[in-house]
């Protein structure tokens, strides 16, 4: 029952012996796994959601810490169970979804699991095991560097809401931070873990926004061939972008070489100093192109880019705390 939940709802099925449901076979598929199973799942992780890491130990709203620490182990020992994290097939449509179904799935999971690991660490240090608690806090950015490669604004956004959990939880609880207590064990191993992620990319923005791109400019490209090719594509770009106008075939044309070029001009300088100036620039021309071509090819992607600059700096400044 736990391992067919997960395939399900991810890793919420990890948690769903402690809950009683004993240890029968698991069915063929997710789809055998009872409304009610699942609903445990989710309560379960709910429960481990709702933990309060500003003290050690961890508060909850309605458990005491005794059976909170109970719960929390019995959820990590199950995660042991869990294989690899699968990864999600080919979004179907790039115009069509932003993100597909079987990314929101991988994604719940590898949300679920971080849950878990960060729980755990904070169970841990409650204990007194803080280079242990930093061992779980690792294992969260190697989940979060699996998610970066999956190549979806929607999955490196996930990626990197996993790094920002651990960059938080190494400045908890308040009033003494578990860096502090690391010895040079948690401290190698947070560094380690860390050095493995991209330096440019921690998250995966960049290459989810190149890759996505490439995406949609194919698929806007065949949608605007044909002889209606204007209206479907203010029909496609009215999705994202309300009011967008119809568009000649040559406008649209000069939009989607514009956003090819804001594209190029993105990767580049992802990591310099001419970011600044690139995602206001590209801001500015989304509210301005009556189309709403380039908000359709490059919509998120000067936020994700912005975001990930204010990310990389908390990365290197969790490093230095380390060194």
């Amino acid at each position: 029952m736990l391992r067919s939940t997960i395939a399900m709802l991810g890793a919420l099925g990890a948690v769903l012996l402690l809950m009683g449901c004993g240890e029968g076979a698991a069915p063929a598929s997710a789809s055998a796994a009872s409304a009610s199973d699942r609903r445990m799942a989710e309560d379960v992780l709910e429960m481990i959601g709702s933990v309060s890491f500003e003290t050690s130990p961890p508060g909850h709203p309605s458990l005491a810490w005794p059976e909170l620490a109970l719960r929390i182990r019995a959820a990590r020992s199950e995660l042991r169970l869990i294989g690899p994290l699968p990864e999600p097939k080919a979004i179907g449509d790039a115009l069509d979804e932003r993100i597909g179904s079987d990314h929101l799935r991988s994604v719940a999971a590898a949300r679920a699991r971080a849950l878990i690991l960060r729980a755990e660490a904070g169970r841990l240090l409650a204990m007194g095991r803080p280079d242990d608690a930093a061992m779980e806090l690792a294992h969260m950015l190697r989940l979060a560097r699996t998610v970066s490669t999956w190549g979806a604004p929607g999955t490196a956004e996930a990626a990197a809401d996993i790094i920002n959990r651990v960059l938080e939880a190494m400045d908890q609880p308040a009033n003494a931070p578990m860096t502090l207590a690391l010895t040079s064990r948690g401290k190698s191993a947070l560094l380690e873990a860390f050095g493995d992620l991209d330096d440019n990319d921690p998250a995966g923005r960049m290459r989810a926004m190149v890759e996505s791109f490439a995406r949609r400019e194919e698929a806007l490209r065949e949608r605007a061939a044909g002889e209606d090719g204007p209206v479907v594509v203010r029909r496609v770009a009215s999705r994202y972008a309300p009011g967008a106008s119809l568009g000649t075939p040559e406008s649209i044309e000069r939009a989607v070489r514009e956003a090819n070029a804001f594209s190029r001009a993105l990767a580049d300088g992802w990591d310099r100093s001419s970011r600044s100036a690139i995602t206001t620039r590209l801001r500015q021309r989304q509210a301005e192109e009556a189309t709403g071509v380039l908000i359709v090819l490059l919509g998120e992607a000067p936020d994700a880019c912005d975001a990930d600059a204010r990310l990389r700096k908390r990365i290197e400044a969790a490093g230095e705390s380390l060194r």
